[in-house]
């Protein structure tokens, strides 16, 4: 029997009432052991149990000239490799910008770690901005804002890129998936037909806006799954799909309204920074913002239409979540789901009576197919910027984060403005959702052969 409250929120939160992580796109990372947080070249290790609780932080090695500003920053656990890895995009000198990738020597979060570093200025690897990376055996995958060749795969063997022209290709499109459980295929089978035998990348295609299509009821989510990847020929064979989805709107959003004179800029219908892979399900879930109060998500699933037909990319549902009836605005969606299927989303909301807030909601397996449960507020914002009147791009790399080590768990890191120094505030919280309320009826006889009835609520492990 589904549970009796739905749809309201099944979930229990856990994190700091306030922990400031630094104001630069934070995301984080997820190991058996350890939550691991970037905010630019800053790393901060926090308790899994108890996000409030702050284990230790140190530096990257600095490849950039202002580690303080707002870089595209990633952290990432390698489960095939047992370290963790960060990248950053930045800029080394006036005109000069760099990727550094930083690969752990060992499992400890705090060991040494080699480092590589990657002229983005000149030649194939050619961009200033929003560099998004995800995981694979012994092999990362970047995507890059507006290259001609925005879709590349790094070599960690031999500590080189090659890229490939991506297919139909746009600015602040691409994003790539990471394994987000499990052991991932070894390269010598890296021909199979599996999404984590190569890398796999996805963009969401608003049809009447990128090419005056006339279907305005539907569009696209496209994705191009790499494989049979040849690290010494620099050559790959690749599936493309284009899978239709509800219809969304694509459009800048510029000037997102506080309740201040500032204003913020967020991205429309651009699938969000993080794309896990659950092994278990062979499904992903991927989010994006559409006009600027509603927030699409989409599961879709690596499987066979038929029993005799091979495996694709396709929609197993969809749904949508609008805050529109409040005046508010809802931008950077992001989520994700653990092997139980239960999903994860979480969101900024802001409008002229809404500061900047971090809210979330969740499903189960079994809940209704296409429906979210009700919103959460995690952390409400006090400011609408510290920046300047005409917007402020904030918040891009927010992320939800499985965790290996338990179903249902999950890590939201996102951020809110604060009345502080520099007016925001990383925020990282430990969200456990309930499993399914299951109501129990049964009837026995007493010792004395009277019948006796239990009613029963139980909360499923």
């Amino acid at each position: 029997m589904r549970s009796p409250s739905y749809p309201s929120p099944n979930h229990a939160v856990q994190g700091a009432p306030q922990i400031t992580l630094g104001a630069y796109n934070p995301t984080s990372a997820a190991s058996n052991t350890h939550l691991v947080t970037l905010n630019g070249i800053h790393v901060t290790v926090v308790s899994k149990t108890n996000p409030a609780a702050v284990l230790g932080t140190f530096d990257l090695e600095n490849c950039i000239a202002s580690p303080n500003a707002r870089v595209p920053s990633h952290v990432a656990w390698d489960y095939r490799g047992n370290t963790w890895v960060f990248s950053v995009l930045g800029q080394a000198s006036a005109g000069h910008h760099v990727l550094c990738i930083y690969v752990g020597i060992t499992a400890n979060v705090f060991g040494a770690y080699n480092g590589y570093s990657y002229n983005m200025s000149s030649g194939t690897l050619n961009s200033t901005d929003y560099m998004r990376m995800a995981i694979w055996r012994e092999a990362y995958a970047f995507t890059f804002d507006g290259l001609g060749n925005d879709l590349c795969v790094w070599d960690f063997t031999n500590a080189t890129f090659f890229c490939g022209a991506s297919f139909n290709s746009g600015p602040l499109q691409w994003a790539p998936m990471t394994a987000a459980e499990g052991e991932m295929p070894d390269r010598n089978v890296a021909s199979a037909a599996s999404p984590t035998a190569g890398a796999v990348f996805f963009r969401a295609i608003d049809d009447e806006y990128e090419s005056n299509a006339t279907t305005p009821t539907v569009d696209f989510i496209e994705v191009e799954h790499w494989y049979g990847i040849n690290f010494n020929a620099s050559t790959y064979n690749a599936w493309r799909y284009l899978i239709p989805v509800a219809d969304f709107i694509k459009s800048p959003l510029l000037g997102v309204p506080t309740p201040d004179v500032q204003t913020l800029n967020a991205q429309s219908a651009v699938l969000m920074n993080r794309i896990n892979f659950i092994k278990q399900r062979n499904a992903t879930v991927l989010t994006l913002t559409s006009n600027s109060s509603v927030v699409f998500w989409f599961e879709l699933v690596w499987a066979k239409p038929s029993p005799s037909a091979a495996e694709l990319w396709m929609l197993a549902q969809q749904g949508n979540i609008s805050v529109a009836a409040s005046g508010n605005s809802a931008f950077l969606p992001t989520a994700s789901m653990d092997t139980n299927g239960t999903i994860v989303l979480a969101m900024a909301i802001s409008g002229e009576s809404t500061y900047p807030s971090l809210y979330m909601t969740s499903r189960l397996a079994n809940d209704p197919l296409g429906q979210m449960r009700n919103l959460t507020m995690l952390a409400s914002g006090q400011i609408g910027s510290t920046f300047s009147t005409g917007g402020s791009n904030w918040g891009s790399y927010w992320s939800v984060t499985t965790d290996p080590s338990g179903p249902r768990t999950f890590f939201v890191t996102g951020q809110v403005s604060l009345i502080a120094s520099d007016g925001w505030s990383g925020r990282v919280f430990r969200v456990r959702v309930l499993g399914e309320t299951i109501r129990r009826i049964w009837r026995a006889q007493d010792t004395c052969g009277q019948e006796v009835t239990c009613d029963q609520f139980i909360v499923a492990s």
